[in-house]
């Protein structure tokens, strides 16, 4: 059932007396270390907690509530409360997901992730991501969304959302209008979404529509343009980013698909959004626009005078901040008012249903001449080699860890360049070559994908000298693809948690 904000009268009556200051700082969302944050910001409704340890984030929120009140803590957990605090389940990726496609494994785990984020505070979470990976080459999608299907979107996103929110985390559909069409980072600039209306009617306009009506109570729109719906920005030369768009929060996303939810912005200091306006005159436009929450703006006394220098001048009317701080307060009220049960889950659990999405995600996605599984004894001499660009290195070496229960003779290299490469396997005597490949997700290296001097580690035919070489990738999804000629066997995770080591390494041994 769609999400209504309720209405409180005691709630008009405070934001009719409130100072413009206060209002202003109702409407921020800062983001905060709490491993060394020392004050928290008075009258802000949400607060973001950036990746820490239980402890660290337990001491805050607890801060938080105890000066505050009905507040709103959030953070980005995209696969669970794993991708934002330490200690909790480690998820793979969203693709992880789309590749099992079982509705049920991620909703248990929008409920795992509560079960872990609630008791130290949380209400609120940043995800889903329900982008489309449409353009292989997108620096900003890929992994973090289920993949290039409408429908499996609907199902594998809304499922983790209404487990999610059955339990209690509020979730947010994200990136309004829809990021994974173009090339163009939105932490750098504006992206494009260059699809026509009868295109992202289809696309992310069904997306959008299904889940706002299945209930989403809040939506981030991203720094992302969508010129079939939008005017042409004539100074600019080019279409406004979402979060500085009239047409686009209100005329399509209030208006056509009916949300009447939360509006938060993504992180205003992007260059999407910054770049394109100037960061106060963005903050101001983007709440005249239909916004209610700005992302990672700190409400110091330079913002504060800054933006009352501007509700001087007539560029953000103070109807409107007053009516998104009731909105903000509203919100926060209404989670409060109605709490739900935190669900209790053991951590042996949850790590079994994690497992379980790791091994089904777990894919071998080529193997031209029957490699696997390859028998492997102690005496077999293994070379565990790692090409990747910003890889976990605790995860790479996981794998160099698993390879010595099946073997006594396993060596390991990272880098090396590929001449290094030939010569090794041409005079090292080794039976099998296990090469980590790949690329993370990292905002500014423009393609999820190997890039500069470590991508050279492909050239000189190593692959082909007749040493079996079995490619094991943990981001990328498109790497079959991109190496179709020199990759013969490869092994597709999806992401990587603690198991995913151990599951690679029995697929690959006998």
């Amino acid at each position: 059932m769609k999400f209504v904000l309720k209405d409180y009268e005691d709630l008009k009556a405070r934001v009719d007396s409130m100072s413009h200051e206060s209002l202003l700082r109702a409407v921020c969302c800062p983001d905060m270390i709490p491993a060394n944050n020392k004050e928290c910001y008075t009258e802000c409704v949400g607060h973001y907690l950036a990746s820490g340890t239980k402890e660290d984030n337990k001491s805050l929120v607890d801060k938080i509530y105890s000066e505050f009140g009905e507040r709103l803590i959030t953070a980005d957990f995209e696969n669970g409360a794993g991708t934002g605090i330490s200690g909790a389940t480690r998820f793979p990726e969203m693709m992880a997901f789309g590749e099992v496609d079982d509705p049920d494994l991620a909703y248990k785990m929008g409920e795992i992730c509560a079960a872990e984020a609630r008791p130290l505070g949380y209400t609120w979470t940043l995800a889903p991501c329900v982008d489309l990976a449409i353009n292989k080459l997108n620096p900003i999608v890929n992994l973090r969304c289920q993949g290039d299907d409408v429908q499996k979107a609907i199902r594998i996103g809304g499922a983790y959302m209404r487990g999610l929110q059955d339990n209690g985390i509020i979730a947010t559909l994200k990136h309004f209008p829809g990021d994974g069409v173009g090339f163009y980072d939105q932490h750098l600039t504006v992206a494009e979404n260059t699809l026509s209306k009868e295109e992202w009617d289809n696309t992310y306009g069904k997306i959008y529509q299904t889940l706002i009506n299945d209930g989403a109570m809040a939506v981030m729109p991203g720094h992302i343009s969508l010129g079939a719906y939008d005017q042409l920005d004539e100074k600019m030369d080019m279409y406004p980013p979402a979060t500085l768009s009239k047409n686009l929060l209100t005329g399509l996303l209030k208006n056509q698909l009916g949300f009447e939810g939360i509006i938060v912005s993504d992180a205003l200091n992007m260059g999407g959004h910054c770049g394109f306006i100037n960061f106060y005159d963005g903050c101001c436009r983007f709440l005249e626009s239909g916004g209610d929450c700005l992302l990672f703006v700190h409400p110091s006394e330079e913002f504060l005078r800054e933006m009352t220098d501007r509700i001087n001048s007539g560029k953000l009317c103070v109807e409107t901040l007053k009516n998104r701080a009731y909105r903000m307060l509203c919100f926060a009220r209404q989670y409060h008012e109605n709490p739900k049960p935190i669900p209790t889950i053991s951590n042996v659990e949850s790590q079994e249903i994690s497992n379980e999405v790791v091994e089904k995600a777990c894919k071998i996605i080529r193997d031209r001449n029957g490699v696997i599984p390859f028998d492997v004894k102690k005496d077999t001499k293994i070379l565990h080699l790692a090409i990747h660009n910003n890889y976990h290195q605790n995860d790479v070496d996981r794998i160099t860890q698993e390879l010595k229960i099946y073997s006594d003779h396993v060596d390991f290299m990272s880098d090396p360049g590929p001449g290094k490469i030939l010569g090794t396997i041409k005079n090292g005597g080794y039976d099998l070559v296990v090469c980590t490949i790949g690329c993370w997700l990292s905002y500014g290296t423009n393609a999820i994908k190997l890039y500069g001097p470590t991508a050279r580690n492909m050239m000189n035919g190593w692959t082909k000298m007749g040493v079996p070489v079995v490619f094991v990738n943990f981001g990328n999804p498109w790497l079959a693809d991109e190496y179709k000629a020199t990759i013969d066997t490869l092994i597709n995770t999806y992401g990587c948690t603690d198991h995913t080591a151990e599951t690679v390494v029995k697929t690959i041994c006998k």
